[in-house]
């Protein structure tokens, strides 16, 4: 199973960050480390334009962008695999 299909298995699920987010927006670190979010849905890399943020170890070549409701908030974020961990599953 890819990342990516692990992802979507969980959709409804709560995961956590392990890393900061790079928010491009501010263009910089936003210093916050293990965030909740609710992980609304994800797919294979896509172009640029929809990512609000990437977690610390993502590059374009093994992430996936996620929907994410963070802070009240739902974007879209680049992410790799070694920086998020499933915490509940709703099925």
């Amino acid at each position: 199973m890819t990342f990516v299909e692990s992802l979507r298995s969980h959709r409804g699920s709560l995961i956590r960050l392990k890393t900061e987010l790079f928010w491009y927006n501010n263009t910089e670190w936003d210093g916050t480390l293990f965030r909740t979010c609710l992980l609304l849905d994800a797919r294979d890399y896509g172009r640029p334009a929809c990512w609000k943020a990437c977690t610390a170890n993502a590059t374009t070549t093994r992430a996936a962008v996620s929907h994410l409701l963070i802070d009240g908030l739902a974007c879209w974020v680049l992410m790799d695999e070694q920086d998020v961990a499933i915490l509940n599953e709703t099925r």
